[in-house]
């Protein structure tokens, strides 16, 4: 006799309907970041350590409110930072540096107030800024005991001047001449999205070569911070056109090469960089373009994100959706009041991930590199150092 069959209906609650797929992960990230966003205003000396230097207060300050964009100026401003810190540090009594220094609560105070200036989730630092401590924090470990003080301090100065010479300044001279191949002598359109330090710096290298090219700037409408590289060509006297990522499908068809900086680069060859990359990517790689990726080594990393939500950054959502469209009517924009609306939740994450695939090369001061084998390079590379 077959079993009888009973159809039971189960009625889900509303919360649980609406709390779940990518709406729950986005939820999840609006309240891991909500103390810290809501504080932004007044983050300042009351939320520091008595330890915490001058210099580490200040810097989390400019970090927390967007004054240092970026992470190449992130990382060399806290490593400036820490300098200071390690010149001003007094060993206590009948302790020594090297024991002291990277195992007491001084330098995680150091850290941890830098890591609570930005609301991203997970109590950690960007790649770049994060391997410069791992590294700082080697270099501590390995200094003679038998040293003074003194000359254990000015050891790891020189050490810190010697890194970012090595990491920062060399490496994006190296990654300027390799990447300005891509640019022709004459003739080539290069596309690039919002502002990147080295980017900016392989443009400038191609000028010194004498070529003849022409940049087109997108950007995208929270930050704008693509102004700041639109200003710094023009000075130099390269022809540059500004344009939003609404435009990008038309400014491609005479584009010759994607050129794109990175916050980092993940094990899976994928590159995390400022929101509106994947798309300006995506696109890119549709029209047949190379998408070159430049990073230097200090912001390869052995993580993986398998979206683009974790260990992301919210920003304001009223600055990506603004009241007014055009602020030459005084008509209220068709999304005025959005925050009364039910069930209407707006976001803007500060981050994207553009896939491997969409990457031809990835360079670096090591040369450049597929995407599929940036684990053999961040290997060689450790065994180097």
């Amino acid at each position: 006799m077959p079993a009888k069959v009973v159809e039971k209906i189960v009625e889900v609650p509303a919360e649980s309907k609406k709390d779940q797929g990518i709406i729950a992960l986005l939820k999840e990230l609006e309240s891991e970041q909500f103390e810290k966003r809501k504080n932004k205003d007044s983050f300042g000396v009351e939320d520091a350590q008595n330890d915490v230097h001058p210099s580490i207060v200040t810097l989390g300050i400019q970090m927390n409110k967007g004054i240092i964009r970026g992470a190449t100026a992130r990382t060399m401003a806290m490593l400036a930072c820490l300098r200071r810190v390690i010149d001003d540090y007094e060993t206590p009594r009948d302790q020594t540096l090297i024991r002291h220094l990277p195992t007491s609560r001084y330098l995680s105070h150091q850290i941890s107030f830098l890591t609570s200036a930005r609301p991203m989730t997970g109590a950690m630092l960007p790649p770049a800024m994060g391997n410069s401590i791992r590294w700082l924090k080697t270099e501590i470990s390995r200094i003679n005991p038998d040293l003074s003080d003194d000359l254990a301090k000015r050891h790891l100065i020189d050490r810190i001047d010697a890194f970012i010479h090595e990491k920062f300044t060399a490496a994006d001279a190296v990654i300027a001449d390799i990447a300005q191949d891509y640019i022709d002598v004459e003739g080539s359109v290069v596309v690039t999205y919002s502002k990147s330090s080295i980017v900016q710096q392989v443009l400038l290298r191609a000028k010194e070569l004498r070529k003849t090219f022409r940049v087109i700037v997108v950007d995208n409408r929270v930050t704008l911070e693509g102004r700041n590289l639109v200003h710094t060509l023009v000075e130099e006297d390269i022809e540059v056109e500004y344009v939003h990522t609404y435009a990008l499908d038309h400014v491609l068809q005479d584009a010759t090469v994607c050129l794109l900086g990175a916050q980092s680069v993940l094990a899976d060859g994928s590159v995390c960089a400022r929101a509106g990359t994947a798309l300006t990517a995506a696109m890119a790689k549709r029209m047949n373009l190379p998408v070159i990726v430049c990073a230097e080594m200090v912001k390869f990393s052995d993580r993986v994100n398998i979206d683009q939500i974790v260990m992301n950054e919210l920003g304001d959502p009223d600055a990506l959706i603004p009241e007014n469209w055009d602020t030459r009517f005084p008509e209220p924009g068709h999304l005025k009041g959005w925050q009364e609306q039910p069930n209407t939740m707006a976001v803007s994450l500060m981050y994207d991930v553009t896939p491997a695939e969409l990457i031809s090369s990835i360079i670096c001061e090591h040369g450049s590199t597929c995407p599929t084998d940036v684990p053999g390079v961040t290997a060689i590379a450790a065994k180097r150092e």
